[in-house]
């Protein structure tokens, strides 16, 4: 698949995800189902860029929450993670995130459990 295409279908996901978590997610999920690992792999970078690093704003958390999905999907997402800097990459992105203080909790859940899934699919 063209990396536009992936390209586009993550910002998708976000734009979406911003204004209803689960509809972003849903697409993230159907889509990451069907990837090879490296449609996956350029969906999953794609999706980091999307975020603001340890900030609780709506695009940042549906980018995290189709991160979750993403990888929770099976498919080649255990490919995609093997690779060490895929991993790292995406630790860096959803980890700040799962730290955020008192006041932001729902974003700090979406992100913790997207690190979840991350740490599922790594079997660590």
């Amino acid at each position: 698949m063209d990396r536009q295409v992936v390209g586009e279908v993550a910002g998708a996901c976000v734009s979406i995800g911003a204004g209803d978590l689960d509809d972003g997610a849903a697409i993230a999920r159907a889509w990451a189902a069907a990837a090879d690992a490296d449609c996956l792999r350029h969906f999953l970078m794609v999706l980091t860029t999307k975020m603001e690093r340890g900030r609780a704003d709506s695009g940042s958390e549906a980018a995290a929450r189709a991160i979750g999905e993403a990888l929770g999907a099976g498919g080649a997402a255990a490919a995609c993670v093997s690779d060490g800097e895929v991993r790292c990459e995406l630790l860096g992105a959803l980890l700040p995130g799962a730290l955020l203080p008192t006041g932001v909790e729902s974003a700090a859940a979406t992100f913790a459990a997207s690190l979840h899934a991350l740490v599922q699919v790594a079997g660590a």
